[in-house]
């Protein structure tokens, strides 16, 4: 019975573990395929905050000893609570450096007497 529990318990980690790494590769897909720094910071926002908290979950669930398990869950709650933090100080220097975003660049090619001056 103590080795069919063992291989639930890893089997469900791994499984949890996985589900994180997918949401994260998906994330990176998103950083790679949109077209300016809001909307990346955004994709790596959503994406990895949830996916690496999966992920040392994951790990924690796997975990052998207690002690080794609480460290894996306080990793998960750090890295989705930091990420919002770190996205917005991201966005704030690129705001801060006069970065426009993908959006408004394309609204004025579209629309070009939009923003002229008489």
């Amino acid at each position: 019975m103590n080795a069919v529990w063992e291989a639930l318990h890893i089997g469900f980690g791994l499984f949890v573990a996985g589900a994180g790494i997918v949401v994260v590769i998906g994330g990176v897909l998103g950083i790679v395929r949109f077209p300016d720094v809001y909307a990346r910071v955004h994709a790596a926002t959503a994406a990895h905050g949830i996916g690496a908290a999966l992920a040392f979950l994951g790990l924690a669930i796997m975990a052998w000893e207690w002690a080794l398990s609480a460290r894996f869950v306080l990793l998960a709650a750090l890295s989705y609570a930091l990420g919002p933090l770190l996205a917005h100080l991201v966005a704030a220097s690129a705001h801060a450096s006069g970065l426009a975003s993908g959006a408004a660049d394309e609204d004025a090619v579209r629309n070009p007497k939009r923003g002229a001056t008489p």
